[in-house]
């Protein structure tokens, strides 16, 4: 498992569609537009996976287990070379 530190890195790439996708169903609401949060929700996703790609190239694999329970019922977030390419 990793530190605390880098246990955000493996749940950002996942969360920030989401958060950007809820912004979007919310813009029109608020009187704002959709599509400069898809942008930069887009671009902010990218970063965060390139910035995990860095990690784990220098780091090696990332593990993290959500939510505090054992691996059988809990979610364990693990990024390998080959999923920070993906």
């Amino acid at each position: 498992m990793t530190e605390a530190s880098e246990a955000w890195l493996l749940a950002a790439p996942l969360l920030t569609p989401f958060a950007a996708a809820a912004a979007c169903l919310l813009a029109p609401k608020l009187g704002a537009r959709p599509g400069p949060l898809a942008l930069g929700g887009a671009v902010l996703h990218l970063l965060f996976a390139a910035l995990l790609a860095r990690t784990v190239f220098a780091d090696g694999v990332l593990a993290a287990g959500i939510g505090g329970w054992a691996a059988p019922l809990g979610i364990a977030l693990v990024a390998d070379g080959l999923s920070a390419i993906m």
